[in-house]
């Protein structure tokens, strides 16, 4: 209640001492409350929505990039199996349903060979990768070619993409690496439409007959 609200409901009690509780005097600056109220709550409740926003964001970045580490692990394991594609589909597509993310938001997936040249292991490759397989993910699990076509094994020369078979698997074995993209949806508008969630993931392909591995050549 400002203070000319205050001078207000001083001079009113003045004049009706024994009535303080009952109009006049009882509304005097109601309505400047409801003014201040009116001004104040978008704000308020903007900055409220806003950190929900946030927090349900940062929950579902953490589940996905997890999602996106499972899988690599899975593709570290069955890089030289025929439907090892698949294989590291099916465990993204389970990570994403066990956090409850919708699997349907689920984009490209890139599966790449992160050699840098040197025995390293390059994150960057994920931009413009030398060798890599592009494609998205079915409901079930299943691996499709982005451009429906399936490469040969072993690849031909000048194609880029990164076959089962072409996966080295003898020490020292390729690192492999698994990008990802998922398109995040604002549960309020009025902070738009969602934003569009990219995480990558290495791991070096484990040796040959690792366990857990049903390769043909174990």
């Amino acid at each position: 209640m400002g203070a000319t609200a205050r001078d207000r409901r001083y001079r009113c009690l003045q004049r009706w001492p024994e009535w303080p509780a009952i109009p006049p005097c009882r509304g005097v600056g109601r309505g400047q409350a409801m003014v201040e109220f009116a001004l104040v709550s978008p704000l308020f409740f903007f900055l409220l929505f806003g950190l929900i926003e946030c927090g349900i964001f940062s929950a579902q970045r953490s589940s996905f990039t997890f999602a996106v580490r499972s899988a690599t692990r899975i593709g570290s394991i069955h890089a030289h199996e025929t439907d090892a594609n698949s294989q590291i589909c099916a465990a993204l597509i389970s990570s994403l349903k066990s956090a409850s993310a919708n699997p349907a938001d689920l984009g490209q997936v890139t599966i790449f060979r992160a050699d840098d040249g040197a025995g390293g292991m390059d994150t960057t490759l994920a931009d413009n990768p030398n060798a890599h397989d592009v494609g998205t993910c079915a409901a079930d699990g299943k691996w499709s070619y982005l451009n429906g076509i399936v490469p040969s094994c072993p690849p031909t020369p000048g194609n880029a993409s990164w076959p089962y078979c072409a996966r080295n698997v003898i020490d020292p074995p390729d690192p492999l690496g698994v990008s990802a993209t998922y398109h995040f949806h604002y549960v309020l508008p009025i902070f738009g439409g969602g934003v569009t969630i990219r995480e990558t993931s290495i791991l070096r392909i484990e040796p040959q007959c690792a366990p857990g591995s049903t390769a043909a050549t174990c």
